[in-house]
């Protein structure tokens, strides 16, 4: 509400203060509150590239039991008419084949060789977020986290991509799966395919019926999420950012990065949704527009 604005407002001074005093050049947040997107579009730049949510759905009658809507029919009619395109589109823009000639396992913690990874794939991005072995652990691998599934792919003993998801469990009837990070080295592609995949395979085993994830437009990935049944909800995610410190090559470097070059997902925001994204309103506008 917009008593909650001016204590966001004093929040984002007193984080910036901080950061400022900690000697940190840049910070970022998202929000959904259009009355914060308002205020921060007049203060603050925001990413240049939309940032998709993307959602995956099994079995469309029992997310609308689960979680209903207004107007079941027309979210069945439209989540059914997403599913058509996507399968058109997946036939017409097909991926190339690849043959597997690496191992996907599930690993309780990194080892020294993620930074190695973390080193060849770094240098491809003008905006991601640190991934070395000693973050990765902190963020994922301690309990005190939370329970994160990770996976990584090896071939010839070196890492050449990892995958996290995390299932929340708050409602025990109806979990809910978030495709937490996803990366493979750059020119491997056909890694990110098999990570999705597996991914995918978690979720059906543990009977997760919805998964969430987050995708730069235009990037790489977003192709393959949609070969594995993901659909855009067309729920706008608003990143907002700030150079601590002015900074000009920070910004400009952002502002002119292409999609394949910033990397943004789940793991990236300090907290997770428990209910789905409300895509109702972007089906009604699909339809009018179709």
């Amino acid at each position: 509400d917009y008593r909650g604005m001016g204590l966001s407002k004093e929040l984002v001074r007193f984080s910036i203060e901080q950061r400022r005093s900690f000697g940190c050049s840049f910070g970022y947040w998202i929000t959904g509150n259009p009355i914060m997107i308002k205020s921060y579009h007049k203060n603050w730049p925001s990413f240049p590239h939309r940032v998709h949510n993307l959602v995956r759905i099994d079995d469309i009658g029992l997310q609308l039991e689960k979680m209903p809507m207004k107007r079941p029919w027309l979210m069945r009619l439209g989540y059914l008419f997403l599913k058509y395109i996507n399968m058109v589109n997946r036939h017409t823009n097909s991926l190339e084949p690849h043959n597997q000639t690496f191992t996907i396992s599930q690993v309780d913690k990194f080892d020294d060789r993620i930074n190695q990874f973390w080193a060849k794939t770094s240098d491809h991005h003008d905006f991601i977020v640190e991934r070395t072995k000693e973050y990765l652990n902190w963020r994922y691998c301690d309990p005190r986290a939370g329970l994160h599934s990770v996976r990584v792919a090896e071939r010839d003993d070196e890492i050449i991509g990892y995958s996290i998801l995390r299932v929340n469990r708050f409602r025990p009837d109806y979990p809910v799966g978030y495709v937490i990070d996803v990366l493979a080295l750059p020119d491997r592609l056909d890694v990110a395919d098999a990570l999705i995949g597996e991914l995918v395979k978690q979720l059906r085993s543990q009977g997760v019926n919805l998964c969430n994830a987050f995708i730069i437009k235009g990037h790489p990935y977003e192709p393959i999420y949609k070969k594995h049944g993901f659909l855009d909800s067309r729920v706008r995610t608003h990143i907002f950012y700030n150079p601590i410190m002015e900074i000009e090559e920070i910004m400009q470097e952002i502002q002119c990065a292409e999609p394949e070059r910033i990397y943004f997902s789940y793991g990236d925001i300090d907290s997770l949704p428990v209910e789905a994204p409300d895509i109702t309103f972007s089906i009604i506008s699909l339809l009018r527009s179709s």
